[in-house]
């Protein structure tokens, strides 16, 4: 709401109304009809959050909603609503075994929250506190000491929800630690902020060469349309990577930057990403001596992660391009369309002052392995080389495509809940992207079990096999 004087002509009114309804139509939720029950439960929990109520226990949302004249009918629904809520930034709620049984009805309340840790140096009379900060604003590291420190006046009482909730949204991540045999045991007790982080990665960690014990993978590259991600997104991004892998260290020192973070995936492979002029980089070295090309299957779950993590979290379409590996590291030039690449044996690369051919298979390999990729046959199939392979990326936009307004009960069948598939309905405009969006919730659920097989038992399910046929050695 913006309160204006109706005595002063301005014409620059009109052009901010203009831009108002502009952006409030653009809006996924602009037009949709809200049932009226709503309106009589977010003016209950206004009047909550205006006496001070910050965070909500979901049993007492229970409560109050059978109090209504007309109370919300089941829990899907009042999932529903709190999704519908939480994507207009009423207020936040995530539906997953951590956070479902919470409600933070005031979301500055959680910024002012982070804010206290960041300023907290004034507060740190004793020596060993004021270290504790200078590592949490130098290297990221937050300790519960500092935790316990800052928010001893003002957030106490819910600090284990308000950790939480940073943890869900990316604005901390608690790393793994390790035995002293190297293998993963369970994660710290402190946490990393990769937003506070300030120091940039050394040029030597983001160049790639291949040595007799060492091979490194092509960079693949995640930008948009309009070749902008947000370096918060990006922040968010290296959180997930920090609670899913376990943070390499060089000379006992952990291996995160401002933009960048390398990380274990196994004894053998790592895991670098790296944010440069709003793109994503990413690739994978394998260090062995005795087999030192890089895994197929981790740089196909890796590849399967983030993009599962960016398609859900950014409403822009996700464009993935393969570097050119002559191209300097500092650079986002010399990229090649994956989805373009596939369809050819070479291409022409006429950066880095010069002119050469690159074959397909060698940018491609380790990415997208030696899979041929099938177009249409005549009768309208999409053709496959074996039912036990995970589909790739543009076997899944072509699926995507044949896939008609029966998508909701396919999606049942591939495990989806009715209320992610509602999510589905809110999240996105049209029909083909909530198909999209269904195929790789599907993929991102059921990892290495999302495979044509599973698909086509589901589809046989509800009459909708002939989708694809199967070519090659099929078992």
């Amino acid at each position: 709401m913006i309160i204006i004087d109706n005595s002063i002509v301005d014409p620059n009114m009109e052009t901010l109304k203009t831009t108002i309804w502009r952006l409030a139509s653009g809006q996924n939720y602009w037009g949709e009809l809200i049932p009226a029950n709503y309106i009589t439960l977010e003016k209950t929990l206004m009047k909550l959050r205006n006496e001070g109520l910050k965070v909500l226990v979901k049993t007492d949302l229970r409560e109050i909603n059978k109090a209504m004249p007309v109370p919300i009918a089941s829990e899907e629904g009042l999932d529903v609503f709190l999704n519908f809520r939480h994507e207009t930034g009423y207020l936040l709620y995530f539906n997953d075994a951590t956070l479902k049984d919470y409600v933070l009805l005031q979301p500055q309340w959680l910024i002012d929250a982070f804010k206290c840790l960041i300023t907290a140096d004034q507060f740190c009379k004793e020596r060993e506190m004021y270290t504790k900060w200078m590592e949490f604003d130098e290297k990221g590291i937050l300790t519960r000491e500092l935790i316990d420190m800052a928010w001893k006046e003002t957030a106490d009482k819910h600090k284990v929800v308000l950790l939480l909730f940073m943890e869900r949204l990316g604005l901390i991540a608690k790393p793994f630690g390790s035995t002293e045999s190297g293998s993963l045991q369970t994660k710290m007790d402190h946490y990393f902020a990769p937003c506070v982080l300030k120091q940039e990665p050394p040029l030597d960690i983001l160049e790639t060469q291949d040595t007799s014990d060492s091979t490194s993978t092509t960079k693949l590259c995640f930008s948009t349309t309009s070749r902008f991600v947000p370096s918060a997104m990006f922040n968010r991004l290296l959180a997930a990577c920090l609670a899913k892998w376990q943070l390499f260290e060089q000379d006992e020192k952990p291996t995160i930057f401002c933009g960048c973070g390398v990380f274990k995936i196994d004894e053998t492979h790592l895991l670098y990403v790296h944010f440069f002029d709003n793109m994503i980089h990413i690739w994978i070295t394998r260090v062995s001596g005795k087999n030192a090309y890089p895994g197929r299957k981790n740089c196909e779950e890796v590849k399967n992660f983030i993009i599962s993590f960016l398609q859900k979290r950014m409403t822009s379409t996700i464009d993935v391009y393969i570097k050119c590996p002559q191209e300097q590291a500092l650079s986002n030039k010399a990229l090649f369309e994956s989805e373009e690449l596939l369809k050819k044996s070479e291409v022409l690369c006429s950066f880095h002052g010069g002119r050469h051919s690159i074959k397909t298979r060698d940018l491609t390999k380790y990415w997208y392995g030696n899979e041929q990729v099938y177009g249409k046959d005549a009768d309208g199939s999409i053709e496959i080389n074996s039912l036990d392979r995970l589909p790739t990326d543009i076997e899944i936009n072509r699926i995507a495509q044949k896939i008609g307004k029966d998508y909701q009960s396919l999606g049942r069948e591939l495990g989806l809940t009715q209320p992610e598939i509602e999510r589905l309905e809110m999240d996105h405009g049209t029909s083909l992207n909530r198909i999209h969006g269904m195929l790789h919730q599907w993929r991102s659920k059921a990892l290495d079990e999302a495979t044509f097989r599973q698909l086509k038992q589901a589809m046989h399910a509800i009459g909708m096999e002939d989708i694809f046929c199967v070519c090659g050695d099929t078992p």
